[in-house]
This record gives structure tokens, C-alpha cells and sequence, in this order.
């Protein structure tokens, strides 16, 4: 992904577990998430997209989707005018958030390692929700 140069000193990347949350870097108070980026697999991706639908696939590889989600709403007390200035810096790089995405490649190399942990951790789940993933299949 690439940010671009009205972002630089506004946002922070924090390791997520299996992704990675791009938060404000706010000045008057607490960082808050524009968007998170996380990993899924195309079974559990399929069964939220169908039934929650918040989630938006970015790319895949393999039997992983890379996904994201964004906050609704406003994440400071819009009344208080001492987060104003946040509010204001925060609304922009939410408002710019789509054309960073825009950016985002599933790169060629990856940790093989992590990619079958990742895998691993998901059988059981993949396994229960096998059945509704084939009658959404259909």
C-alpha cells in the first residue's frame, strides 16, 4: 500500500493479530482506527459477506483473502469542541482511505510458515461452516 504525502506524521500502522490496523495519530487525544486490514479465509470470508457483510475483500492468495473494515461514524464527541482539530484531520484521511486502498498488492513472497499456522488455526472453523459455504456456493 502507499499513503500519500497529506498522510505523513497522521497515521500510525499497529500489528494486528494477522493484519494490521492503520490508526489517526490524533493530537488532542486517543488514536483511533481508519481502516484494518486482516487476513481470512475464503470459506469464513464467504459466510460474512453473505450474512454480516461489513468486510471488503482486497485480494487473496491461495485459500486467504485479505480483507478490510472501516469504523462507522464519528469516533470523537462531535459537541466537545476540544476534538475539533481531530475530528477534522481524522474525517480526511477516512475520506482518503478508498484511494489508499486502491493501492494495496498481494505481494510474491510471503512467510510460508505463518501462512499455514494462520490455515491451521482456521480448520476447525472451515470445517463447521463447510456446508453453508457449499449452499452458498451453488
Amino acid at each position: 500500500m502507499k499513503f500519500p504525502d497529506s498522510w505523513k506524521g497522521k497515521y500510525i500502522c499497529k500489528d494486528a493479530d494477522y493484519g494490521v490496523n492503520v490508526l489517526y495519530k490524533a493530537t488532542n487525544t486517543e488514536n483511533v482506527s481508519i481502516f484494518q486490514i486482516s487476513l481470512s479465509t475464503k470459506i469464513q470470508f464467504a459466510i460474512d459477506d453473505a450474512y454480516v457483510g461489513f468486510m471488503k475483500k482486497l485480494g487473496m492468495r491461495d485459500s486467504i483473502v485479505f480483507i478490510y473494515s472501516s469504523p462507522s461514524g464519528i469516533p470523537y464527541d462531535d459537541k466537545d469542541s476540544k476534538y475539533d482539530e481531530d475530528t477534522k484531520a481524522y474525517m480526511q484521511l477516512f475520506k482518503d482511505k478508498d484511494s489508499v486502498l486502491k493501492t494495496f498488492k498481494v505481494l510474491p513472497e510471503y512467510d510460508v510458515e505463518t501462512y499455514s499456522n494462520f490455515m491451521a488455526m482456521n480448520k476447525k472453523r472451515d470445517d463447521s461452516l463447510k456446508d453453508d459455504y457449499d449452499k452458498l456456493s451453488k
